[in-house]
């Protein structure tokens, strides 16, 4: 697990600075820079007392057990971090975390990057494995550093475990010249969390400010010449990725500075350094004679993952020196590298910056607090479109990433914003279809289609195309049937994709002369997620999602009734249907859910929880079929 990605600061900055410290130190107010000093110069180095075992059997006791959050591979037992200002203007982290692992665990939790800030240093004081829940020594851990092309990587290796072990990892990492004490944390991971803790250490009556999404109110104590900001936060379920609300994964930032232009003012800086020629098949795009082929060359041959250098720092940006011609590269990297060859080319790009929560004019100023570049590209002679590398829909085409965000960029003093249009309701449509015909026993064998659309396509895979395992595992089958999916055929389209997946199916419990149909149906976890939610709240975007039967009875059979179609108006509706064709001898139907609003206020809710759980239950509808 790389900490800066999943630990702290997911995609956001580590070294957002790394390029830009010496610069923008020099910009700091002369007066700021000594209240700092003078300051932290009674503040000597510290670190907090820490005993792996001991907490290993405090946790044990006090946390709920893994079965509590369903079948969760682990759990983080507490996760705590500690920032300080140096006399210097170095900023300190120190990183302490206890977590209880099985044996089902991901590769990523079994594998920790600690990375070394540009010019700082890194060093893991314990890594160690414990019984549980006695806290016995059952193995110590090697750290080991690493370049990883130009990024020093401390790497700590898990071996693969048989039974639940504790990791204790305690680690601190030195940001030279910081002179801010700054970041932004998920509050979230993908396993629970039981106990949170962050303690910002700063001045005396330094202006500190703090926000984010979810996160409660710090307390707020004094030690000498300095305020201790802390937050205690306690049991988290694990963070279940996007959903179909516009509510952003729950994350603190903090900062000694103040204002969108002061944090977006480093990253802009990113975008003056050296850019390298293209080598390779970069090379051959960019000098194709056609410009307009030649960025559109770059953009395909960029929008891969293996142009991705991987085991860093989403946003880590090397020096000119170390920036390759071919890749790979980091995600920021490779944006300002397109960037600056689309230009060569003849394009027009621009790059944006994508916000981790949203960003008041007032928010505290760091720029680990976007997720990424975006950029902004026209062709000569050619209109303006987004793209977010990796993104899984052809280039032109809006990126389902993006789809209602508002993206930023300095321009000038000052900052520019631009929202991306969450689309018509008809763009995200999400269409699941069976095409299935049944003998006389109820078994039937057929197709079963899924079509992507617009905002669906992130939602299912927020980057390229998932395989049909993927797709599977996302859309849960109804309880009591039975399906035998084959390898699907893939077609892809400008707006999203289709899977056409060979099913063989048990639908109906048969007698003799007659069979009992259950209409075969999956589950989508993001409308069941919506049951649980309180409203008012605005949706990612308005949205159609149905599922489809063209079911072929066997010859001689007939339905003998029908349950009552539905014909839903409004904003948020829900149309059913269901009828015979003499003339094909095969059960019609089809459930369809449809969400024109994006703002859904409290009796919208209500009425959307209410459609959301009639859809789901398309699956326990049943048709008596008999032989004429």
């Amino acid at each position: 697990m790389t900490t800066e990605m999943c630990g702290s600061t997911a995609r956001s900055s580590s070294t957002a600075f790394a390029a830009t410290n010496a610069r923008s130190l020099e910009r700091v107010r002369p007066f700021l820079l000594g209240v700092l000093f003078l300051g932290m110069l009674f503040l000597p180095g510290r670190s907090f007392a820490w005993n792996g075992a001991l907490e290993v059997m405090r946790l044990a006791r006090e946390a709920p057990a893994t079965s509590a959050f369903g079948d969760a591979p682990g759990m983080v037992w507490l996760r705590e971090m500690r920032y300080r200002l140096e006399a210097n203007g170095d900023m300190v982290r120190e990183s302490r975390w206890v977590v209880l692992l099985g044996p089902g665990v991901s590769e990523e939790w079994r594998t920790w990057q600690i990375p070394v800030p540009e010019g700082g240093d890194a060093s893991v004081s314990e890594a160690a494995l414990y019984s549980v829940p006695l806290g016995r020594l059952v193995s110590p851990l090697l750290p080991q550093e690493q370049d990883r092309k130009g990024v020093r990587i401390v790497e700590v290796r898990i071996p693969p475990l048989e039974e639940q072990t504790a990791l204790t990892l305690a680690y601190t990492q030195v940001y030279p010249r910081r002179v801010n004490v700054d970041d932004l944390i998920w509050l979230e991971l993908d396993l629970p969390q039981w106990e949170q803790r962050y303690v910002v250490e700063v001045p005396r009556n330094a202006s500190f400010l703090w926000g984010g999404e979810g996160v409660p109110e710090p307390s707020k104590s004094e030690a000498g010449a300095r305020d201790c900001y802390s937050w205690l936060i306690m049991n988290r379920t694990a963070w279940k990725g996007t959903s179909l609300l516009a509510k952003e994964r729950p994350a603190l930032a903090f900062s000694l500075r103040k204002g969108r232009f002061e944090s977006l003012r480093p990253l802009a800086e990113l975008e003056t350094i050296a850019i390298p020629s293209p080598e390779g098949v970069f090379a051959r795009a960019a000098t194709m004679n056609n410009r307009t082929r030649a960025g559109e060359s770059l953009l395909a041959a960029m929008n891969t993952g293996e142009t991705l250098l991987f085991g860093v720092p989403w946003d880590w940006v090397r020096s000119a020196e170390e920036i390759p011609g071919e890749g790979p590269w980091t995600p920021w990297e490779r944006v300002l590298v397109l960037k600056a060859w689309l230009r060569n080319a003849g394009w027009k790009a621009v790059v944006w910056w994508l916000p981790a929560l949203p960003l008041a004019e007032d928010a505290p100023a760091t720029s680990r607090a976007w997720l990424r570049p975006v950029l902004e590209c026209a062709p000569p002679n050619g209109g303006s479109f987004y793209c977010d590398l990796g993104q899984n829909v052809a280039a032109g085409n809006v990126p389902p990433s993006l789809r209602g965000k508002t993206l930023y960029r300095a321009e000038g003093l000052g900052v520019e914003s631009r929202t991306v249009p969450g689309g018509a309701m008809e763009e995200h449509r999400l269409s699941l279809e069976w095409i299935l015909s049944m003998d006389q026993t109820g078994m039937s064998q057929g197709t079963f289609d899924v079509t992507v659309r617009g905002g669906w396509v992130d939602l299912f895979s927020p980057g390229g195309v998932p395989d049909g395992a993927q797709i599977l595992s996302l859309l849960p089958r109804s309880a009591g049937s039975a399906f035998v999916f084959g390898a699907p055929s893939l077609r892809t389209y400008p707006y999203g994709y289709r899977a056409s997946f060979p099913v063989q199916a048990a639908v109906g419990i048969s007698a003799p002369g007659q069979v009992l149909v259950r209409m075969p149906s999956v589950e989508l976890p993001w409308l069941r997620a919506l049951e649980q939610e309180q409203f008012p709240q605005r949706i990612r975007f308005p949205f159609v999602v149905e599922q489809k039967l063209d079911l072929s009875l066997p010859e001689g059979y007939r339905v003998l009734s029908f349950p009552p179609s539905r014909e839903g108006e409004g904003r948020i509706a829900l149309r059913e249907t269901l009828r015979f064709s003499e003339k094909r001898n095969a059960v019609l139907g089809e459930t369809k859910l449809v969400v024109k609003a994006e703002q859904i206020d409290a009796s919208m809710g209500e009425t959307l929880r209410q459609l959301v759980a009639a859809w789901a239950s398309w699956g326990n509808k049943t048709l008596p079929v008999r032989a004429r």
